[in-house]
């Protein structure tokens, strides 16, 4: 499944041109993702499940997700806001 979204700061800018993280609990090994200019990320290959999302630049900083059993395909998750501030330059 691809899942797409949109990855903001807690007030609400986009978190632009970052890399990051994500791992599902039952798996070891991450998935690294970018933002565009817009906070925009792809995620290819995932299953339903939980996620967390990690940011590189502070790796302290998490949001986590949800991935329906009954989605397939291009699952559209919307704006994730990431759970505290973060620096961006």
């Amino acid at each position: 499944m691809t899942v797409s979204g949109t990855l903001q700061t807690v007030d609400g800018k986009p978190v632009a041109l970052q890399a990051g993280e994500v791992t599902k609990a039952s798996d070891e090994k991450p998935l690294t993702f970018f933002t565009n200019r817009e906070g925009k990320f792809y995620l290819e290959g995932l299953k339903s499940g939980s996620y967390t999302l990690r940011m590189h630049a502070d790796e302290s900083i998490v949001t986590r997700f949800e991935i329906p059993s009954h989605k397939h395909g291009l699952y559209e998750i919307g704006t994730l806001r990431l759970a505290e501030k973060m620096q961006l330059d």
